[in-house]
């Protein structure tokens, strides 16, 4: 029996969900905010047991993840859009080494950046302008670019700083998928946050950030 009351009260509330939909086709809203990947924070330990099985004292830092969205309603509960996510490790490493029969000082600057680019398509859930659920499908390829500086001191008086040897830079791209579930609530009529959930070959896990909402003209 109480199998049964769940299994109803689930349908019921389901129901209540699809019912009601976004009401205001060609609305706008932006978003943007920060995230987390288990992805990224495990590439960046295998490359700290890299670089500590090649000698370096150095280690990997990173920067705070960037997400941006814009997503258009094109019909009654859906809406599709463009997406962004910007993440970035860097890491610095100094020697000493032999250049020209002298011994110089190398600093070696490392910076690898993860772009992805996408467009997605959300089916949401809820008519209330507060409040909102929805899940979709962002579809893109991440683009990996790492730049890699040497420098070197030189030691002759007659350089006054360090000398670019050489700058590498390397591109990779891959497509990508992502399913997405999260929730907008508006704290007003045109601001408000959001939370979401992702799994796939995916740019982040989760994100969180705030929105802002761009009525259409009919409304």
């Amino acid at each position: 029996m109480l199998l049964k009351t769940l299994l109803f009260s689930s349908i019921l509330t389901l129901c209540v969900f699809i019912s009601f939909g976004q009401k205001n086709p060609y609305e706008i809203v932006v978003s943007g905010g920060t995230g987390y990947a288990f992805s990224n924070s495990g590439f960046k330990q295998v490359v700290n047991l890299s670089l500590k099985e090649l000698g370096a004292d150095s280690k990997v830092s990173n920067s705070m993840m960037f997400n941006g969205m814009i997503d258009l309603a094109v019909a009654p509960n859906i809406s599709v859009g463009l997406a962004y996510t910007h993440f970035q490790f860097y890491w610095n490493d100094i020697y000493e080494a032999e250049i020209s029969g002298q011994n110089a000082l190398v600093n070696v600057n490392t910076t690898l950046q993860k772009r992805n680019y996408g467009i997605r398509g959300l089916y949401h859930f809820g008519k209330s302008e507060k409040f909102e659920v929805y899940t979709g499908l962002r579809l893109g390829f991440t683009h990996w670019k790492l730049d890699l500086d040497v420098n070197t001191d030189s030691g002759v008086s007659s350089i006054d700083s360090l000398t670019r040897i050489s700058d590498f830079k390397f591109p990779v791209s891959y497509p990508s998928v992502q399913v997405i579930a999260g929730f907008r609530h508006f704290i007003g009529k045109y601001v408000g946050w959001f939370g979401e959930l992702a799994v796939g070959s995916a740019p982040y896990t989760f994100g969180i950030g705030l929105n802002f909402r761009i009525p259409s003209k009919n409304n």
